[in-house]
């Protein structure tokens, strides 16, 4: 297997020996039926149309923040979650609370091969579930800064078969904010993929059986938790996967825990999603990667800022639901060697493009009022598209934070439906220089000039296809009808103009010459115009 797999949280108990557990009922150890899903042993207990509850003692601990993960396992008919059919408890001494995680109505994270029995439940410190148990105390006294017993309960609605153990459960974790799994190794020949974190996931090995990342079908894994790609060391980490979709789970944990960050110690880290096609202005790619955030996941990041990291490469891939922001490199030796291209930003928070190489993505419905992508003075971008990015009142495709390095260059960068398709947070006003193939016509903040000098292109020909010169012509505003331009079709049928286009505009185009019918049809300027001509012979002229 190429990938190397570093739990980064913190193992409270691996439930393989009795000591230091307390139940309310009898604590079996088992090494097999069921088998462990980590490590050598698992424990059990008997719980009979009742709720009985067990807890590992530890010395006081600030968990407050904390992702809590624990497998189970089951043999019950359990009551459903919102009774309490699956429990998370943590005490501090005095109060001691069960948090309803899952039960004979919800499942946690199970896989689908391997340890098929178990689950692996969470619950977050900073994001309590609704539904709990109180076992002493009470929940409003409970100290999450001084928690002293972890464990689990279970609450099942008819007896136990036999009168034997039927409810069992393994490994306690718990992890700090971005405390999940840190994945390494990998060559070029032999690269990192989901695939291979999902298999090492489901390994019933000492500390393996991790509870993150798990398999949901064929090139669809599901997510719930952190994930690192590249170490802090001296690891080399080299990661390339194509086609995947990775659904980071609603676990009802807070906005912020969900994340993806790519890292570089002192070994090589070089990630990608996609293939690359084309290069300069036509980059794009292939077989990309899918990565979607739940809703509630309004804090998501994915970070690529680490100036150390080798290269960077996503390639026609979809970025959904990111709302704490992307960012990447604006480091000028490394950014250059990182691209992003062919890529959806899709209801993300800010994108910091930095000096990353962008080519052909898109940025549409922002979470963010202040700009889908915030530029940088020093930026390397075209060919991108703003759409619909309406957040607030003034909903915005780019931000432009500082004036420094006005008039900025916009090569082929399109903008439809947004709110305002320039932010100029500056505070001082700035000018951009837009291509033919850029289209920015408004914008809020402080004010900003768009030079964008397009081509109205107007052809008229007769029904044979052959050019028709010397047609008057005219564009209008419709409906005011103000001139925009006029003259007549050179030899080859066609009359072209200049014109600075500073926002969609509605227009008519007037075409007449003796001897054909006059003719007209209404348009939009939104960048470069073209508009096509049949020139019809006038019978009523031709006539002796």
């Amino acid at each position: 297997m190429a990938v190397t797999i570093t739990d980064q949280r913190t193992i409270v108990n691996e439930c393989d020996a009795t000591t230091g557990w307390t139940g309310s009922n009898t604590v079996t150890l088992y090494t097999a039926d069921p088998a462990p899903v980590e490590a050598t042993g698992c424990l059990g207990m008997v719980v009979s149309n009742t709720t009985h509850n067990a807890y590992y003692t530890i010395s006081s601990t600030d968990i407050q923040n904390n992702l809590i993960y624990a497998w189970i396992f089951h043999r019950a008919q359990l009551d459903t979650k919102a009774n309490g059919g699956v429990m998370i408890q943590l005490g501090d001494g005095t109060n001691r609370i069960g948090f309803h995680v899952a039960g004979s109505d919800y499942d946690g994270f199970r896989h689908s091969e391997g340890p098929v029995g178990w689950q692996c439940v969470v619950i977050d410190t900073g994001n309590l579930p609704a539904s709990s148990t109180v076992f002493a105390g009470s929940l409003g006294s409970l100290n999450l800064a001084a928690i002293t017993q972890i464990g689990v309960a279970f609450k099942t609605t008819v007896k136990a078969v036999g009168g034997v153990d039927n409810c069992f459960w393994d490994v306690l974790r718990r992890g700090t904010a971005g405390q999940g799994l840190m994945v390494t190794g990998g060559t070029s020949g032999d690269p990192g993929t989901w695939e291979q974190i999902a298999t090492a996931d489901r390994a019933v090995t000492n500390q393996a059986a991790y509870g993150i990342v798990r398999k949901l079908g064929e090139g669809v894994y599901g997510v719930q938790g952190p994930i690192t790609f590249g170490g802090s060391g001296a690891e080399n980490t080299y990661f390339k996967d194509t086609g995947a979709t990775v659904v980071f789970e609603e676990r009802g944990l807070a906005a912020s825990r969900y994340s993806i960050t790519t890292q570089e110690g002192s070994g090589s880290t070089e990630f990608y999603m996609g293939t690359a096609t084309g290069a300069g202005t036509t980059l794009n790619g292939i077989n990309g990667c899918t990565i979607i955030m739940p809703a509630s996941a309004t804090g998501a990041v994915f970070t690529a800022t680490d100036v150390d990291i080798t290269d960077v490469g996503l390639y026609n891939c979809r970025l959904v639901g990111f709302g704490g922001g992307v960012s990447f490199s604006s480091d000028a030796t490394t950014g250059p060697n990182h691209e992003v291209a062919g890529t959806t930003f899709r209801k993300c928070g800010q994108v910091v493009a930095g000096r990353v190489v962008m080519r052909n993505n898109l940025f549409t419905e922002s979470v963010t009022e202040a700009g889908a992508m915030l530029w940088n003075e020093n930026i390397n971008i075209s060919n991108c598209s703003f759409t619909n990015n309406t957040q607030g009142t003034n909903g915005s495709g780019v931000e432009h934070p500082s004036a420094a390095g006005t008039p900025y260059s916009y090569t082929a960068m399109k903008f439809s439906g947004n709110d305002k398709d320039v932010n100029n947070s500056s505070g001082s006003a700035i000018t951009i220089n837009a291509d033919p193939n850029s289209n920015p016509g408004t914008y809020t903040g402080s004010t900003v000039t768009f030079v964008n000098t397009v081509t109205l292109t107007i052809t008229c020909l007769n029904e044979a296809g052959l050019a028709v010169p010397g047609v008057r012509t005219r564009i209008e505003t419709d409906p005011a009808g103000t001139l925009i331009t006029e003259g007549t079709t050179n030899g080859s049928g066609v009359f072209t103009d200049s014109y600075n286009y500073t926002g969609d505009q509605a227009v008519k185009v007037i075409v007449r010459l003796k001897g054909y019918k006059n003719n007209q049809a209404l348009g939009m300027i939104t960048g470069a115009f073209s508009q096509g001509f049949t020139m019809l012979r006038d019978q009523a002229v031709d006539l002796p």
